[in-house]
């Protein structure tokens, strides 16, 4: 794997590249997460205790995974017509 890095409004969020299929692996700290999707990390922690968005912690610090945050995302409805973004 490769490491790169994207920066998301002055964040920089790492990024693990997989070899040959070209998706990408991000493993994201609440600031990260928090920034990545304009809310505040207080959202994000209380959206994680909640169970609404996947997280973990690694010894007291937690982590989320941009694809659990992205899959989050698609399945949350769309104003208007009431369907996810993925539909």
């Amino acid at each position: 794997m490769e490491l790169d890095a994207v920066e998301y409004n002055g964040v920089f969020i790492r990024t693990f590249l997989r070899a040959g299929d070209g998706t990408c692996d991000a493993v994201l700290t609440i600031k990260e997460g928090a920034a990545l999707f304009k809310l505040t990390e207080k959202t994000i922690y209380a959206m994680a205790n909640a169970g609404e968005i996947s997280a973990f912690e690694i010894r007291e610090q937690w982590r989320i995974k941009r694809v659990d945050l992205d899959k989050w995302l698609h399945k949350q409805p769309r104003g208007g017509d009431g369907g996810g973004l993925g539909e």
